[in-house]
């Protein structure tokens, strides 16, 4: 009776792993039926890889023509194979990268880059107490002169 019990509670325990599992897939599930960006990405990397074998001469036979050695020759030394690997790698690093959701960070790394060159400027020794004495300037306008009279005379 013990081992039945054991037998519903691994057959619950797979369940739930599965479940879980299916939840923690359908996002991903979604994004690749939904994303026409994605399948252009792949159609193209498709295309890429299947110039590539024609070249080679395998496209249309169940086994690769000649040797591996003479397949990786040929990929060596003609620039138009190298160009369509080079691009067929791209197209499949960009579908990739679509696949998992990755943003691009160049908006956030150019902020940070003019951030950080407007404080060394600020905080500069050199150039930092003209430039803040500009920068007050033209925000709140020049200063006019204080001129200290003691005890209330004009």
């Amino acid at each position: 009776m013990t081992a039945n019990l054991e037998a519903k509670g691994e057959a619950m325990n797979t369940k739930e792993r599965l479940g879980t599992a299916v939840e923690t897939a359908r996002p991903y599930v979604e994004r690749l039926a939904a994303d026409e960006e994605l399948h252009d990405h792949v159609r193209k990397a498709y295309g890429s890889a299947q110039k590539i074998l024609e070249e080679l001469g395998v496209v249309g036979t169940s086994r690769a023509v000649g040797s591996r050695t003479d397949a990786a020759r040929r990929i060596m030394v003609d620039s138009d194979l190298q160009d369509e690997l080079k691009k067929a790698v791209d197209e499949l690093r960009k579908a990739g990268e679509r696949a998992r959701g990755v943003q691009s960070h160049k908006a956030r790394n150019t902020t940070l880059l003019l951030l950080g060159i407007m404080l060394g400027v600020l905080f500069n020794p050199a150039t930092g107490p003209n430039t803040r004495r500009w920068i007050k300037d033209k925000l709140f306008g020049a200063e006019e002169p204080f001129e200290y009279h003691p005890n209330g005379e004009s």
